[in-house]
């Protein structure tokens, strides 16, 4: 594993996995899932490709798997949790908070504290809701 994964999950144990703990997820990886009857929520933390040595970026992925959507669009159920990108809904916690698309940076003296703040001050104000 590279510095910048090690940094990537490091921000997740500072705040993130708490706080969707906290909130009723459950943790599998970097995915967090919370049924809601036949239904799921689905959070799950994405590192890019590019990541290399001490320097990457991640963004966080929303969805929600309704299940009834995905019935009337002819999709055949899925047995078990869903992953994000089976959700019927779909969209990034960057783009909820910033307009757009937006990937956190973890670099050689990134302050992970201040990022993973940021990222709880985030779900909490629109990835949750």
């Amino acid at each position: 594993m590279g510095e910048a994964a090690r940094g990537i999950d490091e921000v997740i144990k500072l705040g993130l996995a708490d706080l969707l703990k906290a909130h009723g997820f459950k943790r599998s990886g970097r995915n967090w899932h919370r049924a809601d009857g036949e239904n799921w929520l689905i959070v799950n933390v994405q590192a890019s490709s590019s990541n290399f040595g001490e320097n990457g970026k991640f963004v966080i992925n929303l969805g929600v798997y309704v299940a009834a959507v995905a019935a009337l669009a002819g999709e055949a159920p899925i047995d078990g949790k869903p992953k994000e990108y089976d959700s019927t809904i779909r969209e990034r916690l960057g783009s909820l908070a910033y307009g757009e698309d937006h990937w956190w940076a973890i670099e050689s003296g990134s302050n992970l504290d201040l990022i993973s703040a940021d990222l709880v001050e985030k779900m909490l104000s629109v990835g949750l809701p």
